[in-house]
């Protein structure tokens, strides 16, 4: 689903004019910093999180 959402986006992309794509554009990067934003409440990142668990192993079996 997520390829098909893409090669859409790119086709009306490529077709509509300047003022028409950099409102996509612009629309487009609103939605991603509203969805980001209401992600980050739920979800943290810790990208040494792996290192601060002792028992890290586990996670590969």
């Amino acid at each position: 689903m997520q390829a098909y959402l893409d090669l859409t986006v790119k086709e009306t992309y490529w077709e509509a004019s300047k003022e028409e794509r950099k409102g996509i554009r612009d629309s487009v990067t609103r939605i991603w910093s509203t969805l980001r934003n209401t992600i980050t409440k739920y979800i943290t990142y810790d990208k040494d999180a792996i290192f601060k668990d002792r028992n890290w192993p586990h996670l590969w079996s």
